[in-house]
């Protein structure tokens, strides 16, 4: 039995939710005769581990994705390897939006099924 929020399961470590992003993955691609802008389809999957989750509460004994914490990595751009062409990078953390609107967990709202995000995030 898994935890709901707003009649939704709850995104945690351990529930195996997977993320598609709201813009699509633009890498540049080595290709002859010059490097070439390819869109590539990725996700990121809450399997992987999440990054700045909650540090006193936990849902089923598992990190929680709240607004602020991010998924560990993205995955399905990393044959772009001249990085994508908005974060300079692949495989980087991804994050979600917005969540359940009335339910918080230290100050971040709960990330719930279809919690819209993006991904590969650049910068610190």
């Amino acid at each position: 039995m898994s935890i709901t929020a707003c009649g939704m399961d709850c995104i945690t470590a351990g529930s195996g939710h997977q993320m598609v992003p709201l813009a699509v993955s633009v890498c540049t691609t080595p290709a002859a005769p010059g490097p070439v802008p390819v869109p590539y389809p990725v996700f990121a999957s809450s399997a992987d581990g999440i990054e700045n989750a909650p540090v006193r509460t936990k849902m089923g004994g598992a990190k929680i994705l709240t607004v602020g914490g991010s998924f560990k990595a993205c995955h399905g751009n990393e044959p772009g390897t001249l990085k994508e062409v908005v974060s300079l990078n692949t495989g980087g953390p991804s994050f979600i939006v917005m969540g359940a609107p009335i339910v918080f967990v230290e100050l971040g709202m709960v990330g719930i099924t279809g919690s819209p995000g993006f991904l590969n995030k650049g910068g610190l």
